[in-house]
């Protein structure tokens, strides 16, 4: 019992250390969270920097200065190749994020073990290919071999562990953050340098392959004990390779959008290109220092300089969808503010590593070095905000524009100043052109198969060609469960609806979508270019005789249209408020707000756009969690998670974004609150349609083909 009670203790100590996201967008916590963010990536970064002046005089020492060149280009390939593969495991993230949302547990093995296979098959690869290049240098040309043959075997090494340990370590930051001590994360830099150390009086230049052949060991073990650590957690052990070992590119489309995700990241890692952009910079820069020494100097300020805007990528996935576009732009006021700090830090950190390696004064680069690591810093936080949205035609046209920039600035420019002050320039156009891009984007990229209904609500608002309204419903046995815990389902029979639901969204695909409009009731819309996609009959099969009727909607012009039609012939239940019309006026926020707080004086309300409460700056972080979790849920679903327990929370929405959240406290009238639940309920949905009904107003009339049309009627079963 001591030991357990301890490790409560630690827990409990570690909870209350937590700054999380909602920390940050619920309370004035903003500092605090940048501070612990990033505070295990300053000592990183400081760690990595002196190991790097280390590693760089030894490997100085061992190669000639040709071979030097070619270590580091070799670097430079492998860097690119493993942010490559990095980028293509966003589509198993993707994955496995939807199937968790769907508690679909065994799937996610399934999935990870089809990933894991194809890694492995790239792991076999990198080490088949140098041992095969050496067999040849040796055999065929001769030679003997000599450290630069297990240096790059060493490389190749590396290599393959990367490919398998990052995609175990996708798996499970898909939904969770991988956290470990600070000394596991330069456990395997401090291991390979004091090894070169220890060996080299025996084993010479050869010790240091030797030591990163070590080093990587070193990193893999504690990559995969952390990560095993959690897939136990989550009950996602065991992991098996799968066959076939290209089922995850088994479509086209999606071999593109795999593609399209490595290539994008790889070319956001344009540290390694950058020191090949300068190789043909022969003249020195003012102090006498080339560019290409300079950034190999600074190799790991450059690096961070990218890499601290993935610090944000997790919580940057968590808020794209297409409700909490408001709370994104809040977030993103918050990485705004510290692209700057960081810049400005790297720049720091630039020039002492430049002045320390180089043992000499950098005179005027070190003001000329400021503009690029400042541009450069917000560049990664446009390419990481372009990444999460999946804005890759962005990210990929912008990588062309900078490549296509290098032999400009090569031949137009001969000075290395100009050429450092329009690098910086560029990164700072580019930056602008990828944030724009990645600001028209809606959120929610990789769509589920069945849409929270909100969601749902916007998508057929926007359907511009002719468009069918199709819904089932299942007996009224569908009741709630009160005491349904968090992961459970929130009412009798949601599994069953839910695999239906999915069924008819594998069926209609790119042509419409499916959701859940309320217990027991599945409803969809199919762009109408023919009959409709499922038959009657299909549809009875799939129920198994348990679908208490089927209706159907004649084929309307557009999307708004139809939304009116379901409006006035109540196709998605009773959920929708009885009006004559949609749109009677325009429903306010302020007016929300007005009503909230005539029925509860002493509820609190808040909004992405105005400053903190105070009641919310004053309650724990667990609460703040409870809170947003609660509000996002509702405004999805309009309606309570079956995980509610502490505060009464509701929210609401206007052009698909949660423009405020209410939060009441459980000790006043539950009949009260209910009557609230379902008046904002009801204002969610006049909003959405008073949208509707000004969108109407702009669209032009189309013919009605009399061929696709069908009755409007409830077809009982």
């Amino acid at each position: 019992m001591a030991s357990l009670d301890a490790w409560l203790e630690r827990q409990a100590q570690r909870e209350r250390r937590l700054v999380t996201l909602e920390d940050a967008l619920l309370g004035n916590r903003a500092a605090a969270y940048a501070l612990y963010r990033f505070r295990y990536f300053a000592f990183r970064c400081l760690a990595s920097s002196a190991l790097h002046g280390i590693r760089l005089t030894l490997l100085q020492y061992v190669f000639s200065h040709r071979v030097f060149l070619q270590t580091l280009v070799l670097h430079a390939v492998t860097g690119l190749l493993t942010s490559f593969w990095w980028g293509s495991l966003e589509a198993l993230r993707e994955r496995v994020r939807r199937l968790s949302r769907d508690g679909r547990h065994d799937r996610v093995r399934v999935e990870i073990g089809r990933w894991l296979t194809v890694a492995t098959a790239l792991a076999a690869l990198s080490l088949l290919a140098p041992a095969a290049w050496i067999a040849w240098d040796t055999g065929t040309r001769g030679r003997t071999f000599d450290v630069l043959h297990l240096y790059i075997f060493a490389v190749g090494f590396r290599l393959s562990a990367d490919f398998i340990t990052l995609t175990l370590h996708s798996g499970i930051y898909a939904v969770r953050r991988v956290y470990r001590p600070l000394p596991a994360m330069i456990a395997a830099e401090l291991a390979g340098v004091l090894l070169v150390l220890a060996l080299w009086p025996w084993l010479g230049r050869s010790s240091f392959p030797i030591a990163m052949l070590a080093s990587t060991v070193v990193a893999a073990g504690v990559v995969v004990h952390y990560t095993s650590r959690l897939y136990g957690l989550l009950g996602w052990r065991p992991i098996r390779l799968a066959r076939p070992v290209l089922a995850p590119f088994r479509s086209g489309r999606a071999a593109r959008e795999i593609f399209s995700a490595g290539a994008s990241y790889a070319l956001m890692k344009l540290d390694a290109l950058l020191m090949l952009a300068m190789f043909s910079s022969g003249s020195g820069a003012p102090g006498g220092i080339t560019l290409f020494v300079l950034f190999a100097s600074v190799g790991p300020a450059v690096q961070a300089g990218f890499d601290w805007a993935r610090l944000l990528y997790f919580d940057l996935k968590r808020l794209d969808a297409r409700c909490l576009r408001a709370l994104l732009r809040r977030y993103e006021r918050l990485a705004f503010h510290l692209a700057w700090v960081v810049g400005i830090a790297l720049w720091g950190l630039a020039c002492v590593l430049g002045t320390v390696i180089t043992r000499q004064s950098l005179g005027p680069l070190y003001w000329l070095i400021g503009p690029f690591f400042v541009s450069r810093s917000f560049l990664a936080v446009a390419q990481i905000q372009a990444f999460s949205k999946r804005q890759y035609g962005a990210l990929l046209a912008s990588g062309a524009a900078f490549l296509a920039l290098v032999p400009v600035l090569e031949i137009g420019l001969p000075g290395e100043s100009e050429r450092l002050l329009a690098l910086a320039a560029a990164c700072s156009v580019i930056a602008w052109v990828v944030w724009a891009a990645a600001r028209r984007s809606k959120g929610g990229a990789f769509d589920p198969e069945v849409l929270p209904f909100t969601e749902w609500l916007e998508r057929l608002k926007e359907v511009r060609e002719p468009v069918r309204l199709r819904s089932l419903r299942f007996p009224d046995g569908a009741r709630r469960r009160p005491g349904a815990g968090r992961g459970d389902a929130p009412y009798e029979g949601w599994w069953r609806h839910r695999r239906m639901a999915e069924r008819i969204a594998r069926r209609v695909r790119e042509l419409g979508a499916v959701t859940l409009p309320g217990p027991g009731r599945v409803a969809w819309y199919e762009i109408a270019r023919g009959p409709a996609s499922i038959r009657r009959g299909a549809l009875l099969g799939w129920g198994g005789g348990l679908i208490h009727s089927i209706t159907s909607s004649p084929v309307e012009e557009n999307g708004v249209r139809a939304l009116q039609t379901a409006l006035e012939t109540n196709l998605l239940g009773d959920r929708l408020p009885g009006r004559d019309r949609p749109g009677m006026g325009p429903i306010r926020a302020e007016d929300v707000q007005d009503a909230f707080s005539e029925m509860f004086p002493q509820g609190v309300t808040y909004s992405p756009e105005r400053p903190v409460p105070l009641m919310l700056d004053g309650i724990s972080s667990r609460e703040r969690r409870a809170i947003l979790f609660e509000a996002v849920h509702f405004a999805r679903h309009l309606d309570r998670s079956p995980r509610s327990r502490g505060f009464d929370v509701t929210s609401f929405c206007s052009n698909g974004e949660l423009n405020l959240i209410f939060i009441v406290g459980r000790e006043h009238d539950p009949r009260r609150r209910l009557e609230w639940r379902r008046r904002v309920r009801a204002l969610n949905l006049e909003a959405a349609l008073a949208g509707a009904a000004r969108a109407l107003e702009t669209l032009p009339l189309l013919a009605r083909d009399p061929r696709l049309a069908q009755h409007d009627r409830e077809e009982p079963v």
